[in-house]
């Protein structure tokens, strides 16, 4: 009998060495799927970010093309704003000058 459980106590732990390395071969392959999942997610993601990179450098050219627009039609309108007020500024020049002159010349002294 004690052959019989010597064997026995041997099968079992033949069982346990080959439960182990199964698991073992388990393990290895779940850490090389998500190595390989982990790779990838980062390829998936640099391309994604090299996308929303590229859209944005797109709207930033399209952006500063515009800028250049708008500032020289602000320049524009300023200038021909000033343009309006310099010449009503000459045009009612004398009347203002008369009108001053009489406003300075035309205050009672005698308190």
């Amino acid at each position: 009998m004690s052959g019989k459980s010597a064997q026995t106590i041997q099968q079992l732990l033949e069982a346990e060495k080959a439960a182990a390395e199964v698991v073992e071969q388990a393990r290895k392959e779940r850490d090389e799927r998500l190595k390989k999942a982990s790779l990838e997610a980062e390829a998936e993601i640099a391309a994604y970010r090299e996308m929303l990179e590229k859209e944005y450098q797109e709207k930033l050219a399209k952006f500063k093309a515009s800028e250049g627009d708008v500032s020289k039609m602000v320049k524009e309108r300023e200038d021909k704003e000033i343009a309006a007020v310099k010449a009503a500024a000459s045009k009612e020049k004398d009347a203002i000058s008369a009108q001053l002159v009489e406003w300075v010349c035309g205050i009672d002294t005698g308190v």
